[in-house]
């Protein structure tokens, strides 16, 4: 039982060393991967991205296809809001409310 009294707290200053060590190279690390993020990330311009992802998406949505012609449907904006058109518009006029 005596032994215990001494292992124990080496163990227990092992452990606070140790996680203290750790946890100082991950805050070097981070540090380290901000600086690379940032640098790389300088000139990139999010809200433009963003524009264009969104613009692309809307392209390449398609529910189902047109009653009239068999063509693809698309979503589309109009001077009331979004809503479902012919992909080949003015050929087919076919719409349909979102």
């Amino acid at each position: 039982m005596d032994i215990l009294y001494f292992i124990i707290p080496s163990v227990i200053a092992f452990a606070i060393v140790y996680y203290t060590v750790y946890y100082l190279l991950s805050l070097k690390e981070q540090r380290i991967r901000d600086k690379v993020a940032n640098e790389l990330l300088s000139g990139f311009d999010f809200e433009k991205e963003q524009k264009e992802i969104k613009s692309y998406a809307k392209l390449f949505q398609v529910i189902q296809m047109c009653p009239i012609c068999s063509s693809s449907l698309a979503l589309r904006d109009g001077k009331y809001g979004e809503f479902w058109g012919c992909s080949s518009f003015p050929k087919c006029r076919f719409t349909k409310d979102k």
